[in-house]
């Protein structure tokens, strides 16, 4: 594989070498939860070659970026996971996922949206300051089965994590349904009363999933749910 350089002493242009390469930022945001075999990663990835995959995952391995592990039983088998120089990548990794959620809807032609994406845009987007205590689990569905996540708010701020726990409510629907509630694209009235969403509990509660939430929308910027976005050259 020939990796690219700028060839210049600057740390940013190092940075963007290691991680600029196509495929290279997205095994990582793979990696973000914890270790992954080599067919989860290309089952997350979905188009990359076997070969092209293998030469990506040696590239970040010679740099330390990533490291080989081997899970425990039952698997007892090979992965890979973050090594320190990946682990230290995690800051920066959610301040631009934040930043590009801002341009992730609506949807580009061709995307679908699955229950991996959800999952990283609700952690990336989680609120570290202080958010209402409220527990909800959130539920969607794709080709892989179906999917659990459980917010919780606190003084602390937001966590998400797999599975369903103990909560005020379950909202259930498509992941980009569910990502937009959250994000504060559409609101959660809006998706229920397009029959997107359903609700099983406090139906008071769920009005504080936007909240848990940095949002990624500039304040001033109208969101129109089947809005088109512009061509290069067109003015928005």
């Amino acid at each position: 594989m020939a990796n690219f350089r700028y060839r210049q002493f600057c740390a940013l242009a190092r940075a963007a070498e290691i991680l600029c390469e196509r495929w290279n930022l997205l095994i990582i945001r793979e990696l973000l939860f914890g270790p992954r075999r080599f067919g989860d990663l290309r089952k997350g990835l979905g188009e990359v070659s076997p070969s092209v995959l293998s030469e990506r995952l040696d590239h970040l391995e010679s740099v330390a970026v990533i490291r080989k592990t081997e899970l425990p039983p039952p698997a007892s088998c090979a992965a890979y996971e973050l090594d320190e120089a990946g682990t230290a990548l995690l800051p920066a990794i959610r301040e631009l996922g934040r930043w590009g959620a801002r341009f992730l809807l609506p949807l580009e032609e061709g995307e679908r949206p699955s229950a991996a994406s959800l999952g990283a845009y609700l952690r990336m987007l989680a609120c570290e300051s202080a958010t209402p205590p409220v527990r909800l689990n959130l539920q969607t569905a794709d080709d892989g089965g179906t999917y659990l996540f459980h917010i919780h708010g606190s003084d602390q701020g937001t966590s998400v994590t797999d599975g369903a726990q103990h909560a005020d409510a379950l909202i259930h629907g498509p992941a980009i349904d569910l990502l937009a509630a959250a994000s504060g694209f559409r609101t959660v009235e809006s998706c229920v009363a397009a029959g997107t969403l359903s609700i099983d509990g406090n139906r008071v509660s769920v009005l504080c999933l936007p909240k848990l939430f940095r949002s990624c929308f500039p304040p001033a910027k109208e969101h129109h749910w089947n809005r088109k976005r512009p061509n290069q050259g067109e003015t928005a």
